[in-house]
């Protein structure tokens, strides 16, 4: 009997599914299985096919999804271009809700399939449905982990069911991650516990590790426990893996997992590591039998499989021996490495061999891997093929995966494999060609059931949008050509696709317009369009993504002296420049608090890294100097993050070493804007360019210049009173997460006593505080406290046995993740000293600032806006750290020594303010609500929060119009840095704060002290 009957079927995509069916259970009665699926198969592939190529938003999709749900049922390949339309819906805003209401179709009809539970997941996910899209993956395991299996191979099904759907939830929390959210199953967990960084061991009560001993073991269960800062439970369920662990493979993927970190950081993790350093001892004679020594391996060792067990396995101890530090493991396992690298019979596993060495220490492993990737021959298996092009890209031997890629066969291309050739065509800017690979590899990965991860196919969408967004850039940047004989240049150093959207890259082209060059000293982000002069083109992606300096060039680079980072006392100097406050603003904001625990092992490895960025942009930017200057050239450097690492490199070097007309750091920032958007939209529309170097008094970009503003108000005194009306409703906008009109009951019991208090002719003064671990500041502290935890228990102390009530007021933002993102430390955990009677800690939510009008004298700040609700209110306030009043020069008081603030706030000595200080606050307003200290500029998505809303993307409309006919305010901002600076040459010098007379031992408890003044030293040799 044959199947001719189905052709006329197969040719048409509306034949009838019950007709269809059934023939099939016919012919499977009859034994003709194979031939059934195969027909089925193809009857689902030209439906796929047909529904990717028709762009219609309804049916079409349920077709497709139907289709590829179908052939993952028959664990059958789906036709590529299916699978990236697919791909495509699910990565882009305009598919979202098309694929929203599909995939509600298509999941009743497919509820067991991997693939439609990972669609409808992202889509209810994507659609802010947080909680419907975890709990669909958490019924789903739930129904796998009840399912009863009779034999090996239905046991290993389940369990890799089991894995996919706990990658699902890892991909939901994901997303809920970049949207501010906690999926279902996370919440504040450990980490509110542990304000002191101890890993949570205070667990709350009837959450001990003994608890769900049963299901707290499944993939999912454990992957909920780390995202949500679970982690005393989360190392109970790895420390009972290890030990239930059938082999030493499944042991060290156990102790692997106890080093991971949730996409919430933990205060730190000394526990994670000790937990697995014990484990990894356990287990230390289990695999050191598999050690070789000197001289030739022995056949018999290298078994039928080519070695591929046995090294992958050393491959596990090598990742983790180099992970915690174990340096003597390190080298046994990788002298063993290149001995079995040497071997003929195991020239299956040279490649991975080459791979993983070269993954550890480029420089000392690069002639040893040569000659074993020389001798291996051509690649033939799919993991050959991936460490071919990994090895490659790690030796610059690009020459090589190009050569191989030409001749691989057409699956091999679009595989998983050839991931990390796409990592060489970036780096090389063939970003389009990268953007291609990606997608046929995403497309492969989505249609392969037998391979298919929903992580990593999330993974390559995320890598996907970066491209699109890299590909997009060249296109643009290439539009205006570089010149030829610049009259300057301007170097900027973007690592990725996301720091690259913090520039201001129209204006990047404005500067090539006027003649100037860009330099773009990291490759692979922005095109390399040479200038044709040498001396300004070795600096064009100099600096490699692997975090050294091209080969090729660095003997031209003359290394820096004087670099020393002392990351466990959290300290980073470079010969007299001090980087101990970036450092420290990096750790803060890693861990989401202020006290920070630099012998974090984890922390460490993280600040390690941005050390050693740090080394090389000053070791490329002390190079530029010397080059540029020699040739009388005029060099700025852009960046966005000057108070944070490797940036604040750039704004230090150029402060002591440049100069403000020559060699100038350039801040380029988003515009002010939340403060009178309040949150409301997504992206920044206004930018900020200063040149720094010549105001080193300026905090940030998007701050006014002080004498700037006072020459604008001046001359605009008469229409003070104008201005004050029309922002006098400025204090009244709900910035608190409050519902209710009326303030809590605590909040009225407050009042009341202050009300008693000032019948009784007390004071009342108001410590308004900050979100405490993003200071955003090149340096800290004031003229009377070291930094913020200095003023804030200063202030306590100084209020005690006094005349005056002291209410603590915490930042309302410490509620809202989309500002504050996930604290582990509030501003309340930063006080060390006992609360006299004469002082109240507000909750974050009980006062507006107007609600305050009425009931305060004084506001005290460290530094931050209420300092202009303040004036606006006629309130005077102390501003205590060095760039407050800086940024808010309005008027208000700077104490002048720890003596004199105290004398402040106990109202000993009246804090006198500008008497026009209502009028002076209204002028901040309106000067930076306009457009004289950021300037109107879109063109690409630049977030307002932390919250990602959307894949990094340009705004066509802005781009094409600016190329057709130019833009004045595009102009404005590119004459900031053309522009020679008004202050002499020579005359800015960094700001130097005299340490107070009588200012307490250094009172921030995060195991770092600011280093005395050293001897200068060279920075270079």
């Amino acid at each position: 009997m044959s199947l001719s009957l189905l052709k006329p079927l197969e040719a048409h995509g509306h034949a009838n599914v019950d007709v269809i069916e059934a023939l099939f259970r016919t012919y499977g009665k009859l034994g003709m299985v194979n031939e059934v699926a195969e027909s089925r198969a193809k009857i689902l592939r030209g439906r796929a096919t047909r529904a990717a190529k028709a762009r219609g938003m309804d049916r079409p999709i349920q077709n497709l999804l139907r289709a590829l749900a179908g052939l993952e049922e028959m664990q059958m390949a789906a036709p590529l271009a299916a699978t990236m339309r697919l791909t495509e819906l699910m990565a882009h805003e305009d598919g979202q809700a098309a694929l929203l209401e599909a995939s509600e179709i298509v999941f009743a009809e497919h509820p067991d399939t991997i693939l439609m539970i990972y669609v409808r997941a992202v889509a209810l996910a994507r659609a802010d449905r947080i909680d419907e899209a975890a709990a669909l993956v958490q019924t789903a395991t739930a129904g796998v982990t009840a399912r009863r299996t009779g034999t090996l191979a239905q046991e290993r099904a389940r369990r890799a069911m089991l894995t996919h759907l706990a990658n699902v939830w890892r991909v939901v929390d994901a997303i809920a991650r970049d949207k501010m959210a906690w999926a279902v199953g996370g919440s504040e967990g450990d980490a509110a516990d542990a304000p002191d960084g101890t890993d949570g061991k205070a667990e709350k009560e009837g959450e001990s590790d003994s608890d769900d001993e049963g299901g707290v073991d499944a993939p999912i269960e454990q992957e909920a426990l780390l995202q949500g800062r679970r982690q005393n439970r989360y190392l109970a369920a790895c420390r009972r893996r290890f030990q239930t662990a059938p082999d030493t493979r499944e042991k060290l993927v156990a102790i692997r997992d106890m080093l991971r970190q949730g996409l919430r950081r933990m205060p730190a993790y000394h526990e994670a590591y000790a937990t697995a350093r014990k484990a990894y001892l356990a287990v230390r004679e289990e695999w050191t039998p598999m050690l070789v020594g000197e001289g030739d391996v022995d056949p018999d060792r290298i078994g039928e499989d080519g070695g591929l067990r046995t090294v992958r396995l050393l491959i596990q101890v090598l990742q983790l021996a180099r992970e915690l530090d174990m340096a003597p493991d390190q080298a046994l396992v990788e002298a063993s490495l290149l001995r079995y690298g040497a071997v003929p019979e195991a020239r299956t596993v040279a490649w991975t061999i080459a791979a993983v060495l070269m993954d550890g220490d480029p420089d000392q492993h690069l002639a040893a891997t040569t000659l074993i990737v020389e001798a291996a021959g051509a690649p033939q298996r799919p993991h050959e093929v991936r460490d071919l092009f990994a090895w490659a890209a790690r030796a610059r031997r690009h020459d090589l995966a190009q050569a191989y890629f030409e001749t691989a066969p057409e699956p091999m291309r679009r595989s998983y494999a050839a991931i990390h050739y796409a990592k060489i065509l970036q780096r090389e800017g063939q970003f389009n060609r990268a953007l291609q690979l990606l997608r046929n590899v995403a497309g492969t990965v989505l249609g392969t059931p037998k391979a298919f991860c929903p992580f990593r196919h999330w993974g390559l969408m995320r890598r996907i949008a970066e491209l699109e967004f890299l590909t997009e850039s060249a296109k643009w940047f290439r539009t205006v050509p570089q010149p030829q004989q610049p009259e300057g240049v301007v170097m900027l150093a973007p690592r990725n696709a996301g720091q690259l959207t913090k520039y201001p890259m129209a204006v990047l082209l404005e500067l090539k317009k006027q003649g100037w060059a860009v330099i773009p000293l990291v490759e692979g982000v922005l095109p390399a369009e040479p200038t044709g002069d040498p001396r300004i083109d070795q600096f064009i992606g100099c600096m490699l993504q692997d975090l050294r300096l091209d080969p090729a060039r660095s003997e031209a680079f003359k290394p820096i002296r004087g670099f020393s980072p002392r990351i466990d006392k959290g300290e980073l100097t470079w010969g007299d420049i001090d980087l101990s406050q970036p450092l420290w603003e990096e750790g803060a904001i890693n861990r989401r608090r202020y006290n920070v625990d630099f012998t974090c092992p984890s922390l460490q490895k993280f600040l390690g890294r941005l050390v050693e960025w740090t080394r090389l942009y000053g070791t490329v930017l002390h190079n530029a100097d010397k080059t540029l200057g020699r040739m009388k050239m005029r060099a700025g450097t852009m960046v966005p993050l000057q108070a944070r690492l490797p940036d604040a490199v750039v704004r230090f070097y150029c402060e002591q070493k440049g100069d403000p007309d020559m060699f100038f750091c350039l801040h380029a920032s988003n515009g002010y804007e939340n403060y009178f958007a309040n949150f409301s939209r997504s992206f920044s529309t206004k930018c900020g360019m200063r040149n720094v170097t010549a105001n080193p008094e300026l905090r940030t970009a998007s701050f006014p210049i002080p004498a700037e503003f006072r020459a604008w108000y001046d001359s605009r005194k008469l229409g003070g009173p104008g201005m004050l009306d029309r922002v006098r409703d400025t204090t009244r906008v709900r910035r608190s997460t409050r519902t209710t009109a009326e303030p809590p009951a605590d909040a009225i019991a407050c009042i009341e006593r202050v009300h008693a208090w000032k019948a009784q002719g007390g004071k009342v003064a108001c410590a308004f505080g900050k979100v405490v671990c993003d200071m955003a500041a090149p340096t800290d502290g004031g003229p009377a406290h070291k930094n913020l935890k200095d003023w804030l228990n200063h202030t306590i102390e100084s209020v005690r046995d006094s005349n005056t009530l002291l209410l603590i007021k915490p930042h309302p933002h410490e509620l809202r993740n989309e500002i504050a993102t996930f604290l582990t430390e509030y501003m309340t955990d930063l006080i060390e000293v006992d609360l006299p009677d004469n002082v109240i800690i507000t909750g974050q939510d009980w006062f507006d600032i107007a609600e305050l009008e009425e009931l305060i004298d004084l506001g005290l700040l460290y530094n931050g806006t209420t300092a202009v609700e303040l004036g606006l209110m006629n309130i005077p306030a102390v501003l205590c750290a060095d760039f407050a009043a800086t940024d808010y020069p309005i008027g208000h008081v700077a104490p002048t020594s720890r003596r004199h603030y105290r004398q402040l706030v106990r109202f000993e000595v009246e804090a006198k303010v500008a008497p026009d200080l209502a009028q002076r606050a209204a002028a901040w307003i309106h000067y930076m609500s306009g457009d004289e200290v950021t300037i109107p500029y879109r063109y690409h998505a630049r977030p307002l929060t932390n919250k990602v809303t959307t894949p990094p993307r340009w705004f066509e409309e802005d781009i094409t119009a600016y190329l057709r006919r130019g833009d004045p305010n595009v102009e404005r901002l590119a004459r900031r840095i053309i522009d020679p600076p008004t202050t002499p040459s020579r005359a800015a010098k960094p700001r130097r704060r005299a340490a107070a007379k009588t200012a307490s031992p250094p009172a921030r408890a995060r195991t770092r002290t600011v280093p005395a003044r050293r001897k200068a030293i060279p920075l270079a040799e």
